[in-house]
């Protein structure tokens, strides 16, 4: 939904040229509750681990729809949407890992996974139609009763096993966490302003420095120092994890740049928002179905790495077809080239995440899985920071020498996407041939995220799905 209105949201607050902001807000949110969301569901259950992080997604929502023109608040909303957000999305997956035996999860996943393909088309069409009616901010406000009434129903309806809802003690890695929203946060910032404006002021070079120091710090305090890390880096050291996290790490990176800047390549040849939207239904169709499809084919064949290849193939020619848009190419293309990325990311959603649980042992599941979520969410701030500054520094360079006689104009066109319609005739088709050059800079850097990911998923073990007589059978429920 946020991807398709990206444009007009960053345009209504004055604010395009920091729309990586705006993207990058939520996955920062969940970075700061992943990782703590494993040790603190463990601590006191996964129901009340729901029930927050449902009434902070909910609050979230609200306050994005009552942000009025005020970026910070909106912001802030994101912000609170992403700890509320990312947390249910962990949380989800623990009390998954508690009810269904590892023989039967990759089609568990693979069926999840159609729900939230349909989810993912329908929610593009509903922004954009949102936004073209009565304004992107009601799609914020219709959603946030949903998501209380949502809420509701999963609390009292999903039965937990009673060994996970009672208290255990445990240390939580406070100091782990804060470092790495730190290192993101001004990670996120020096990026932004250094892309914006320049790489050589100070502000950007103590951000990027503190974020290099930061990282430093994390990597000695949770391999050395902390009891419980956040996020366990001596597990993740082991081959079929260690490749695992990073193909998820670069594949968040460039899915987040392609769900924000096709739409915006889009937008630029004239398609209203909820026209993109509707171009993104393939993508979503095709990921529920590659997730179904392979897990399907783990689940038969109890095993995942065959598949892997054939899905990470599938992923690279999509990545590799949308460097090919340009401001002629026939409408039809961009349904083609997302179906096959949607197919791709799909099915290797699934085989990834089956290296991952086949090597640790139950216990350490709910930790893995939350480190597995915050490797996501960090690959998604990095993916947009790395795609904006490109994005950014491609348009800013051009436009200055075209428009460098008129500052003012400059300036509108950098804070809003909607002041291209200031423009006319031959200068307004080179400002858009400008922009569609930086959105093609993005999908080439997508290109390298995604072959990247592909390359290192094949160094996954090719590990045996456990049977069913060898899971612990959840049947004490609440």
């Amino acid at each position: 939904m946020l991807a398709t209105i990206a444009g007009p949201i960053s345009s209504s607050l004055g604010s395009f040229s920091y729309m990586s902001w705006i993207a990058a807000m939520f996955p920062i949110g969940c970075s700061i509750s992943q990782p703590l969301s494993g040790h603190l569901t463990d601590i006191f259950g996964r129901r009340k681990g729901l029930i927050v992080c449902y009434g902070l997604f909910a609050t979230g929502t609200l306050a994005c729809g009552l942000s009025g023109h005020t970026l910070w608040i909106f912001l802030t909303g994101r912000a609170v949407q992403g700890i509320g957000g990312g947390a249910l999305a962990s949380i989800t997956s623990f009390i998954e890992t508690d009810l269904v035996p590892m023989r039967k999860r990759p089609l568990i996943e693979g069926i999840g996974n159609v729900a939230f393909g349909a989810t993912l088309a329908f929610g593009g069409i509903y922004g954009g139609s949102i936004n073209d009616a009565i304004g992107w901010r009601w799609a914020f406000l219709i959603q946030a009763p949903v998501i209380v009434l949502n809420g509701i129903w999963v609390i009292l309806m999903v039965k937990i096993p009673r060994d996970k809802e009672s208290s255990t003690r445990c240390s939580v890695d406070y100091i782990g966490c804060t470092l790495l929203v730190l290192i993101i946060t001004f990670f996120q910032y020096g990026m932004n302003a250094g892309s914006g404006e320049s790489w050589k002021t100070p502000l950007v070079i103590a951000s990027l420095a503190i974020a290099g120091l930061g990282l430093v710090i994390f990597l000695f305090w949770d391999s050395v120092k902390a009891k419980n890390p956040v996020i366990p880096l001596r597990l993740l050291l082991e081959r079929t994890i260690a490749s695992s996290q990073l193909s998820f790490f670069f594949t968040s990176a460039a899915a987040i740049n392609i769900m924000f800047y096709v739409p915006i390549y889009l937008q630029l040849l004239g398609y209203s928002a909820r026209d993109s939207g509707l171009r993104f239904i393939p993508y979503a169709v095709t990921f529920g179905f590659g997730s179904f499809a392979a897990g399907a084919l783990v689940q038969i064949s109890g095993r995942y790495y065959w598949v892997n290849i054939v899905v990470q193939a599938a992923s690279v020619t999509g990545v590799v077809l949308l460097c090919t848009l340009t401001q002629y190419t026939p409408a039809w293309a961009p349904f083609i080239y997302l179906s096959l990325l949607g197919l791709g990311f799909g099915g290797a959603y699934v085989t990834r995440l089956m290296g991952i649980l086949t090597s640790v042992d139950e216990e350490k599941q709910a930790v893995i899985q939350a480190s597995s979520w915050t490797v996501s969410s960090t690959g998604y701030t990095v993916g947009i920071a790395a795609g904006s500054a490109i994005f950014q520094k491609l348009s800013l360079n051009h436009l200055q020498v075209i428009l460098s006689g008129q500052p003012e104009l400059l300036a509108n066109i950098r804070n809003s996407f909607e002041a291209l319609s200031d423009l006319s005739g031959l200068e307004k088709e080179v400002v858009i041939a400008v922009y569609l050059k930086a959105v093609k800079g993005v999908f080439f850097l997508a290109v390298g995220e995604v072959a990247f990911a592909a390359v290192v998923s094949l160094f996954m073990k090719n590990n045996k799905l456990s049977g069913d007589s060898d899971e612990k059978v959840s049947e004490e429920v609440s």
